[in-house]
């Protein structure tokens, strides 16, 4: 009666340790860099709000990107990825915006140095478009595969407007540099959930 009670509190172990491995890990990163650059030469780094604009064609001819560089070397690369979510929270906004995500190989580039002369490149077709519409509201783009596949310990994502907007109409979103206290949760996330592949 006692091996039999013995074997099967083994058994129970067993099965709790394998759910244990298998349960689902999220994963919360800020950014190391974050930065906007548009095409008068300016680097903004330091500053509080990442902006988007665009009016090229128009009469100030003017384009403002966002870069965001993440850390993944506290990723473990053997995994089984369920969902990667970039999140930015708009500050504010004066009309809606259709932004695209792109993602660049450049990690190269600083926070305090990136402008639009030197600036990486990236991707020709976004990996995920979003609809921003409303100020204090959060946004997130689907960035699942582009984590899944990259091999370094850095990924940079790249928010690009994919409309053109009339003079000075602009969306500002909240940058990692926040001087607030009560501002700091309100600053850009890349959320990712995961599972540890069994070991057969």
């Amino acid at each position: 009666m006692t091996k039999i009670i013995i074997f099967g509190f083994l058994i129970l172990s067993l099965v709790f340790l394998s759910g244990c491995q298998n349960s689902p890990i999220t994963k919360t990163l800020n950014p190391i860099g974050d930065a906007s650059v548009d095409n008068n030469g300016k680097n903004y780094g330091g500053d509080k709000y990442l902006k988007i604009y665009d009016s090229t064609g128009g009469l100030i001819n003017d384009e403002t990107l966002v870069y965001l560089k993440f850390d993944l070397s506290n990723i473990p690369k053997d995994i089984d990825i369920s969902s990667a979510k970039l999140k930015l929270l708009v500050a504010n906004i004066d009309e809606a915006y259709n932004i695209g995500m792109y993602r660049s190989e450049d990690t190269s580039w600083k926070e305090f140095e990136i402008n639009w002369g030197n600036k990486p490149s990236f991707s020709n077709k976004p990996n995920d478009i979003k609809k921003v519409v409303l100020s204090n509201e959060w946004y997130e783009w689907d960035v699942k595969n582009l984590v899944y596949d990259e091999k370094s310990d850095h990924i940079t994502f790249v928010l690009k407007s994919m409309d053109i907007h009339k003079n000075w109409m602009y969306v500002n979103f909240y940058s990692t540099d926040q001087t607030n206290k009560e501002d700091q949760n309100r600053i850009p996330s890349l959320i990712i959930k995961y599972t540890k592949k069994s070991k057969n």
